[in-house]
């Protein structure tokens, strides 16, 4: 809420990139100023080995996996910003990102019922296995009804919720 008032007031002053990236800023400071006054454990140096080791050991092939899907996710961008130029970077990642918005929302409105359903048959693996593996179809099917709607309508529906000035993510849009 600070960082909002904050952003939109550098933005009305006239720093518009800055205030964007003094938005993040401000939010990470007071989320570290708030969890500092609100949390009783206070970070320390010190470090044994044997802690070291084992918390390396069980999340090395965690920090590789995650060091390749970012590399993978972002490095179109790079290319993009490169090839392109900072605006038509900008609508490419608009558009990405509004292109993953129906997924996000349909798997966290069943992600609730779900998680309920699976705690009620964990101890029955192949009622969890075909539980999973329904959800995972339905998911799909929907998303495939709902982009393939998109892809005919992302033109209208660019222009009529985001505007004119939008209208070149357009063909990104319906690619992804």
């Amino acid at each position: 809420c600070i960082s909002f008032f904050i952003t939109v007031l550098l933005a009305y002053k006239g720093f518009k990139l800055k205030a964007l990236v003094f938005d993040r800023i401000t939010i990470y400071i007071v989320s570290a100023v708030f969890l500092f006054f609100l949390c009783k454990w206070r970070p320390s140096i010190k470090i044994k080995k044997f802690d070291f080791r084992w918390f390396f050991n069980y999340g090395k092939f965690f920090w590789a996996i995650d060091l390749v899907n970012f590399v993978s996710t972002e490095i179109d961008k790079l290319f993009v910003g490169n090839m392109l130029g900072v605006r038509n970077l900008g609508f490419y990642n608009k558009a990405f990102n509004h292109s993953k918005l129906p997924l996000v929302l349909i798997t966290h409105l069943g992600a609730g019922t779900v998680r309920i359903v699976y705690s009620k048959v964990y101890d029955y693996k192949v009622k969890l296995s075909f539980i999973f593996s329904l959800y995972n179809e339905v998911i799909l099917r929907f998303m495939v009804i709902i982009l393939g709607g998109l892809f005919f309508v992302a033109p209208q529906l660019i222009l009529l919720m985001l505007g004119e000035v939008w209208m070149p993510m357009a063909p990104v849009f319906r690619i992804f």
